[in-house]
């Protein structure tokens, strides 16, 4: 089993949820971990959630809200249930992470909840 990254924070305050659903992006989800450094875009994102993570429910919206709003961004969706989910050549910690790829490379990392929600501000 693969489990959720603790952050050292109080709360994180969304409330806000206006329907959306990881089932919403089927066609981003990525299901072998084989291709997610060998999709067609040279320049991408991979967010790694959890089902049960408590930290990925709470931003659950914020990225999925980010997905539909991007325009110029390309955001992956994995779901993490277990390692054998993972990529290789990626060296997740703990979820929610999201990974900035650039040519099948991992560029920059983002661990936490609020490291991401610090990305999702800069791409919409």
């Amino acid at each position: 089993m693969f489990g959720c990254e603790n952050t050292t924070s109080s709360t994180i305050n969304n409330t806000d949820n206006n329907g959306l659903d990881y089932s919403d992006f089927s066609e981003l989800m990525i299901l072998d971990p084989n291709l997610q450094l060998n999709m067609p875009e040279s320049d991408y994102y991979l967010y790694f959630y959890g089902e049960q993570c408590t930290w990925c429910n709470t931003i659950k919206i914020d990225v999925l809200t980010t997905i539909a709003l991007a325009k110029d961004t390309k955001i992956y969706l994995v779901r993490v249930k277990y390692f054998s989910d993972i990529s290789e050549d990626i060296d997740l910690g703990g979820t929610p992470a999201m990974f900035h790829i650039v040519n099948g490379e991992v560029q920059e990392e983002f661990e936490g909840a609020y490291d991401i929600l610090d990305l999702l501000k800069e791409l919409t």
